[in-house]
């Protein structure tokens, strides 16, 4: 037993998610499938995920995504003026059945996410379950700044299951209608409903829901917040805290004035803290430095994830 428990405080942290992932199958009668969330497959293997957002491209160059490195996009509805109609376009010109057959596994080469165009505090949990019925992979909520309002978010992605309410977890409130969101992930009604979880508090699940922390309300909240159950990971927006600290021009030199950076870190401590995930914003020349911060996922293009793949802590 002792050495159980030895194992156990140092074994790497892909081994222990390997583990509770095998536990959890066992205990709800499931067999232990592949990942299909290529993003969660890399924070459990201890990589760094690098993607791009998306904003208002056409069919054509979504369809040469597999060509890139980026392990992720992220449809971004916050700043631009795209309609879910046109992400479902969109995400199915992203499919390679061709690719699919080759490699023998329904896992996309490119996780598809959403940026959201409301803010934390507006709780409009409708884009949150409409975007899920799509068939992405995970939601990403700008202006974050509450406990209470990622919790909200929470609930939107979940459906009602009474069978974990003893987890602390926010009450689902996501309707039923999975047929379009099934079908593009290859797989049955029963399947999609066991898989259509957040990760990692289900550590089957394939969800993610990532709140971004920019704003400094969010920094001062960022203890509590990362301690909600549902949570995947944060992704700091550094650019909305600067204006957030009031800081409206460019800073000389270039990087972040110092109490911004110093927000930053201090958001990444407290997610390093409660072992959340979490990325940022980030061009090729932030790379290193923030790989060596421990940031687990960074936003940037194709330009950031090629230096990614060059330091050799990408995939």
């Amino acid at each position: 037993m002792n050495r159980i428990r030895t194992w156990i405080k140092t074994a790497p942290p892909a081994w222990l998610f390997a583990l509770i992932v095998c536990l959890a199958a066992h205990a709800h009668g499931q067999k232990v499938e592949p990942r299909l969330n290529r993003v969660i497959e890399l924070f459990q293997s201890g990589k760094v995920a690098a993607g791009g957002l998306l904003r208002g491209e056409g069919l054509d160059f979504i369809q040469s995504f597999d060509e890139t490195q980026m392990d992720f996009v992220i449809f971004d509805l916050e700043h631009r003026p795209t309609d879910l109609q046109a992400v479902r376009v969109l995400l199915q010109g992203m499919l390679d059945r061709a690719d699919i057959v080759r490699r023998g596994s329904l896992q996309p080469r490119v996780v598809p996410l959403i940026r959201i165009p409301a803010n934390g505090g507006e709780r409009n949990q409708n884009q949150i379950k409409q975007s899920l019925d799509l068939g992405v992979y995970g939601i990403v909520v700008p202006q974050m700044e509450t406990a209470e309002d990622l919790e909200a978010a929470i609930s939107a992605t979940r459906y009602s299951r009474s069978y974990d309410a003893d987890l602390g977890m926010p009450v689902g409130i996501r309707g039923v209608g999975p047929q379009v969101a099934q079908r593009y992930w290859g797989l049955s009604r029963s399947d999609y409903f066991d898989r259509a979880e957040v990760w990692p508090v289900k550590p089957y699940g394939e969800l993610l829901l990532i709140p971004m922390i920019e704003t400094r309300k969010a920094v001062e909240n960022i203890e509590k917040i990362v301690r909600v159950k549902g949570l995947s990971a944060l992704m700091i927006g550094p650019g909305d805290m600067q204006v957030s600290f009031g800081h409206t021009k460019p800073y000389p030199g270039g990087g972040f004035p110092p109490d911004v950076e110093a927000a930053i870190q201090k958001v990444a401590r407290a997610a390093r803290d409660a072992r959340v995930p979490f990325g940022i914003t980030a061009g090729p020349n932030d790379v290193e430095a923030r790989v060596r911060q421990g940031f687990q996922f960074l936003v940037g293009g194709e330009d950031t994830a090629r230096k990614l793949k060059a330091t050799g802590r990408g995939q």
